[in-house]
């Protein structure tokens, strides 16, 4: 078979073949999207080299476009493959997308890798690496200090590290982490306790207690001060300190216990104070502490009570011959009083055994009589008030008793010249003769127990009272004397400056015997004048005084007594029995209680309604409650007055307390329960936040009464209604594989993740395999476990069912840039994003010289190794996805002779008038004049060189462009190395093939590869096979074989393939 491929050479080949068997032509270093006229001859040979049949035919064979090395939309991190007509985008391993749009694995989470893992992309896909403090392949990691072993102290923190875990003592123990100890912060010295108290090591720390005996916060410890009282009089007390710490000064509280006044005494520095200005006979609470900031160290509180003073008003009230009696002013809260008797002979005291005497008189006593005395003796008395503190100050008196009575007093001559003698008494030294009359009395003295009376007055009826005296007097003993004697019913009247025996009123004689005068029986009841010096009988009086003349009343009774009568009134009645009215009894009764009617002499009288009693003296209240007549209503209560009662319905009642009938206070105030009331409060209430108000508390009615209750799944906490949390009910509400979802009110159960039912039960039902959430590898086999599923990778695949590679890829077959995709037992390389071709071997692809970058207008795009990267352009900043343009005014670019305008991504600098330059640079405008010159030759020089190179380049290129006649009638597709391939080219039967390549009916348009050895002018062509002939310009008619330096422009018989 022969194959011409025109314009490039003329293969001839041979062999033999079936007429089934199907060939294919591979030329190299064709450009794409092209159609080249293919000419393609064929011949049969016998076996003995005879032709039997020849045969060609001519197509046109079009290349394909390989889009992957010019125009595709592929995804940097996606690999292009070209296929027939067209080409695919497959994600990079380590990257999933359409292939257009491919994200890092990682970061789109289409990986397994454990919560507490990292994933990492990778040239083969990804990787799981368990994060620091964390061990484990990465689809599972644990914590590294939850693990079974790690053996740190209990008193330890485990610390999770990147290699495992640090076990550290917790604060205040110390030790390697596996075993720690209690710090004993005592021992290494580092406290600041008192020297009086114990050091106690805790954890993280120490305490200092004071030792028994001592108070304080450990670090000052102080001694409590004890107190006693050594001495005490009524008004000073010693307070002598048993215990005190010498290092401070104290203060002193004197506290009084009848007022609650307190004295302070400060800066105490010795062992006693004495408390002076006390109050007799009163307890004192006494109270030290030492004098320091911030500590209070107070001793136990003693007490005392000072006894009483000298007792007030201590005097002798009487003496007597064998006694006294004392008073006094009582001593208030004296318990006892002590009496103190001592003799006192020869005006100084001495105390004889026995002389003395001590009497104990009770609390309440003021005065005492002191019996059993001598008389006419001297005593000294001593009386002291006592309490519990003891006896107090004694109050002396000094007394003398009264001489004995004096006795044997006779009277001779009473009637003339009276003459009195009497007994002598002991210790007297003189007597007192004391003589009274009606209207005289004179004291006579006298040594001598006897004496003579003279110039008494007549008829008067003297008395002679005679007493042994000393200091004072003894009881006296006495005696009548009455010159010229009248009768005891008799005065001594004085008539005419003399005196005269009259009976007394009431009385009638002649003064020497007088008798009872009957005035009942007289007619008159008469009163005569005192001063009246006649004799009385009973029809005649003279010197009568009418004024003085009184009768009885006429219903009055006269009843004569003995020298005189009397007039009473009779019953109902009164007045003085001379003068009688009737008594309105009813005065006498209440009338709020008794109905009394008045009459003359008596009265009428009966107890009112609601009161009872036998007279109207006694008329009490029935109580109508107590004995359940007054028919009050049976939710009424019943209240007593006096004289009546009340019936009153009782709260949550309402009538007249005869007959309530129930309130309904729901109905009555319907927003009852959103008041303060019983407890509860409005919703919201300022304050108060809405969470813990129920919004509709619940009112209802009961018997007298009414409950606001809060709704279902509140409870009533306060003034407010509170949810129930329902999830930390015991015992748990939903079932144990369900999560408790507490609500306002109520709560919900939701099964958890691989368990359905209600939540109050709860199974594992779920086929996870069948869910799209499920992670297993599509190589895997996914099966149902408790609570989850298992992955294992399918026969051919290896890997934790997470992550399947097919053992056809462990080898690494593909390119380092490439992905390996197992399918059945083959596989399938794709270049990954940002790369292109077979897979085998993958080339970075330039994605700056592609249009469908991301890089701003603003930016320029930077080819990377499977990416790119967008950088702002000259002028503009930012992140190339973002470009702001710069003010480079700001800058100061310009000359500061020169205007700076700022443009878009650039800036001007513009010399101001009079000056010339580029505006970096200005100089006065005749200065920059021939500068200008010079630069406009310059650049014009080199425009003119610039075109020459150009128009050189493109003659050069025009002779060496190669145009191939387009022609799709039969289809030829070029794959990644420009190969064009015969597609199945049938030649069965073919007796005759003389392939020719190149043949074109329009040969204007067929550039022929120019031979650098053979230059062919005027565009002949110098291709060997033209216009079918198989002439060539080689004389011997072989094929001409180009030169050494043409290789690269021919087809080559290693190109070719049957």
């Amino acid at each position: 078979m022969v194959v011409g491929l025109n314009g490039v050479t003329n293969i001839l080949t041979e062999n033999e073949f079936d007429s089934s068997d199907q060939y294919q032509l591979e030329f190299n270093m064709l450009t794409g999207n092209q159609s080249y006229p293919v000419t393609l001859s064929a011949s049969v040979r016998a076996a003995n080299g005879t032709i039997l049949e020849t045969g060609q035919t001519i197509f046109n064979a079009m290349t394909d476009l390989n889009e992957c090395e010019s125009v595709h939309n592929c995804s940097v991190n996606a690999n292009c493959t070209n296929i027939l007509g067209s080409f695919n985008c497959t994600c990079n391993p380590g990257y999933v997308g359409n292939g257009t749009t491919c994200e890092d694995i990682c970061i789109a989470g289409e990986h397994n890798c454990d919560p507490n893992a990292t994933c990492t992309r990778t040239d083969d896909g990804f990787n799981c690496t368990c994060n620091p403090g964390y061990f484990g392949n990465g689809t599972y990691c644990e914590d590294n200090c939850l693990v079974s072993e790690q053996n740190c102290d209990t008193n330890a923190m485990c610390a999770k590290t990147a290699v495992g875990f640090n076990c550290t003592c917790n604060y205040g123990y110390t030790g390697n982490g596996t075993f720690c100890e209690v710090v004993d912060y005592c021992l290494v010295g580092i406290d600041n306790c008192d020297t009086n108290a114990d050091c106690l090591s805790t954890v993280g720390s120490f305490q200092c207690e004071c030792m028994p005996g001592y108070v304080g916060d450990g670090v000052l410890c102080v001694v409590m001060p004890q107190l006693e009282i050594t001495a005490f009089t009524h008004t000073s007390v010693i307070v002598t300190f048993v215990i005190r710490d010498q290092r401070f000064p104290h203060t002193v509280f004197i506290r009084n216990m009848a007022s609650g006044s307190t004295r302070i005494i400060n800066n105490v520095v010795g062992d006693f104070v004495e408390v002076t200005g006390l109050d007799e006979a009163t307890n004192y609470e006494f109270v030290a502490e030492p004098e320091i900031t911030n500590m209070t160290v107070m001793s136990e509180p003693v007490f005392q009570t000072t006894v009483f003073g000298r007792v007030k008003g201590f005097g002798a009230e009487q003496i007597g011959s064998g006694f006294v009696v004392l008073g006094w002013l009582q001593s208030q809260g004296a318990q006892s009083y002590v009496l103190n008797v001592n003799v006192v002979v020869a005006r100084r005291r001495r105390m004889v055994a026995g002389a003395d005497t001590t009497i104990n008189l009770l609390s309440n006593a003021t005065g005492h009589n002191v019996t059993g005395l001598q008389a006419a003796q001297s005593y000294t008395l001593e009386l002291a008030a006592q309490n519990s503190a003891g006896t107090g100050l004694l109050t002396e008196l000094r007394v003398t008793t009264r001489p004995n009575a004096t006795t044997g007093l006779i009277i001779t001559n009473p009637c003339t010249t009276p003459s009195l003698t009497w007994d002598s008494v002991d210790g007297a030294t003189n007597y007192s003769v004391l003589v009274t009359s009606t209207f005289t009395s004179a004291t006579y003295i006298t040594p001598e127990p006897s004496l003579v009376l003279t110039n008494l007055s007549n008829c008067l009826n003297h008395t002679a009272a005679v007493s042994a005296c000393n200091d004072l007097c003894g009881s006296p003993i006495t005696g009548n004397i009455i010159p010229d004697c009248c009768d005891v019913k008799a005065t001594c009247a004085n008539c005419s400056s003399n005196f005269a025996c009259t009976c007394q009123e009431g009385y009638h004689g002649d003064g020497k015997t007088c008798t009872d005068m009957d005035e009942c029986g007289l007619s008159t009841t008469i009163v005569l004048r005192n001063e009246t010096c006649v004799a009385l009988n009973r029809t005649t009086i003279r010197f009568v005084d009418p004024a003085l003349v009184r009768t009885c009343h006429s219903i009055a009774s006269c009843g004569n007594i003995n020298g005189s009568f009397n007039c009473d009134c009779p019953a109902g009645y009164m007045g003085d029995g001379t003068d009688c009215q009737d008594r309105n009894e009813c005065e006498d009764f209440d009338a709020s209680t008794a109905n009394c009617n008045n009459t003359n002499g008596s009265f009428e009288c009966v107890c009112r309604e609601g009161f009872t009693g036998d007279d109207c003296n006694h008329c009490t209240d029935i109580d109508e409650c107590e004995n359940n007549s007054a028919g009050c209503h049976a939710n009424a209560t019943c209240n007593n007055t006096i004289g009546s009662f009340v019936c009153e319905c009782i709260s949550g009642f309402s009538g007249n307390g005869t007959y309530c009938s129930d309130i309904d206070e729901c109905i009555i105030q319907h927003d009852i329960c959103f008041s303060n009331i019983n407890g509860f409060i409005s919703c919201p209430e300022p304050g108060v936040s809405v969470a813990l108000c129920h919004e509709q508390p619940t009112c209802e009615n009961t018997i007298g009464n009414y409950s606001c209750v809060c709704g279902g799944g509140f409870i009533k906490n306060r003034s407010f209604c509170e949810d129930i949390n329902e999830c930390l009910s015991n015992p748990y509400p939903c079932h144990t594989n369900a999560r408790c979802d507490n609500t306002a009110g109520n709560y919900s159960c939701v099964c958890r993740s691989g368990y359905t039912g209600n939540g109050t039960y709860c199974s594992d039902t779920t086929d996870k395999c069948t869910n799209s959430s499920n992670r297993c590898n599509t190589y895997a086999n996914c099966s149902n476990i408790e609570g989850g599923y298992n992955c294992l990778c399918n026969p051919g695949f290896t890997g934790d069912g997470f992550n399947c590679t097919s053992v056809v890829c462990l080898s690494d077959p593909c390119h380092n840039k490439a992905s390996c995709t197992p399918e059945g037992n083959r596989y399938q390389c794709t270049c990954k994003t940002g790369f292109t071709g077979n897979g085998t071997y993958c080339e970075d692809i330039d994605e700056c010289t592609e249009s469908n970058t991301s890089c701003r207008q603003e930016a320029r795009c930077q080819n990377q190794l499977g990416s790119f990267n967008c950088v702002c352009k000259t002028g503009f900043t930012g992140n190339g996805s973002d470009c702001k343009d710069i003010n480079e005014c700001l800058q100061n670019v310009c000359h500061n002779l020169s205007t700076c305008t700022n443009t878009i991504g650039s800036y001007t600098c513009r010399c101001n008038d009079t000056y010339v330059g580029d505006g970096t640079s200005c100089v006065p405008l005749n200065q920059g004049l021939a500068s200008w010159i010079i630069a406009v030759i310059i650049v014009g020089i080199l425009l003119i060189l610039l075109i020459i190179g150009l128009s050189v380049l493109y003659a050069r290129r025009r002779r060496h462009r190669r145009t191939w006649v387009p022609d799709t009638k039969n289809a030829l597709v070029r794959d990644e190395r420009s190969t064009i391939r015969y597609d199945e080219i049938d030649i069965s039967g073919t007796t005759n093939i003389d392939p020719k390549i190149g043949e074109d009916n329009d040969s204007s348009d067929v550039t022929i590869v120019e031979d650098p050895t053979n230059s062919v002018e005027n565009g002949a062509s110098n291709h060997p096979l033209e216009n079918g002939s198989s002439t060539n310009p080689t004389e011997n008619g072989t094929p001409a074989i180009p030169a050494e330096s043409d290789a690269n422009n021919i087809l080559t018989e290693n190109d070719v393939s049957l």
